[in-house]
């Protein structure tokens, strides 16, 4: 079997990568020269785009379309889903695209834009994009249930949290999962769907990146002042403890 890993790509997934780290290895462009565009007219782009291992480009549309497009910017397919789409795709190793459609299933779409698969997530909306681990895992929050996927499209295991999950989630460096509840609660799962530890955060924070090292990085906007919260692997922000 080819495990759907994260594809070797530039960019192939939120952030670039399951840590959201956001950062690439390449240099940016040094001139202001258009290479193409292409005309979606009112259609609007809710999350940014994601690249291929064979160059292609993918994006997906609130209009319930993902679209593929190649290197010159030609249209190659698309593919209509159910449901509104206002997360990003994520393509695996094997080609396989990802995608979590508002209301929809978890889609499992091959690189000529034919399904594969789909998983019903059956727990409410969605606004979070996947996260693909090392193992070929597929990670997905809908409602207040957080999904394990295996690569065969079949469940793996499931965790429910107190809050809904409309935020990507992040692996760590030893595959811890973390997660971020919209009653703002960070939730450090094991690979067998354990809690491992919780940490009750301020209101309105990001979701998690996390460094080489382990330490999980999640923003806080709003209240008195924004703040940057650091939490080592632990579940610690220097000597304070998390809550059990």
């Amino acid at each position: 079997m080819s495990f759907a890993q994260l594809a070797d790509s530039p960019w192939p997934s939120y952030q670039n990568n399951a840590r959201n780290t956001g950062l690439s290895p390449y240099a940016g462009p040094e001139t202001d020269s258009l290479l193409w565009k292409y005309g979606l007219g009112r259609s609007p782009i809710q999350e940014a785009a994601v690249i291929g291992p064979n160059g292609t480009v993918y994006i997906n549309r609130v209009t319930k379309h993902l679209m593929a497009f190649n290197r010159k910017g030609f249209l190659k397919w698309k593919f209509k889903t159910e449901a509104h789409i206002y997360t990003t795709p994520v393509v695996g190793s094997n080609g396989t695209i990802y995608i979590t459609p508002k209301t929809g299933p978890l889609h499992a779409i091959d690189s000529d834009g034919t399904l594969k698969w789909k998983y019903d997530l059956d727990s409410g909306n969605g606004n979070a994009s996947p996260t693909i681990g090392t193992s070929g895992t597929i990670y997905v929050g809908q409602g207040n249930i957080f999904h394990a996927i295996n690569p065969d499209g079949n469940l793996k295991w499931k965790f429910e949290t107190n809050g809904d999950l409309d935020r990507n989630a992040a692996l760590g460096p030893d595959g811890t999962v973390y997660v971020v509840s919209t009653n703002d609660i960070l939730y450090a799962l094991s690979q067998q769907g354990d809690q491992k530890w919780k940490f009750q955060l301020p209101d309105y924070p990001s979701a998690p990146t996390v460094s080489s090292e382990g330490t999980v990085y999640v923003g806080i906007l709003g209240g008195s002042s924004d703040t940057l919260y650091a939490i080592n692997p632990k579940g610690r922000v220097g000597d304070v403890p998390i809550f059990v």
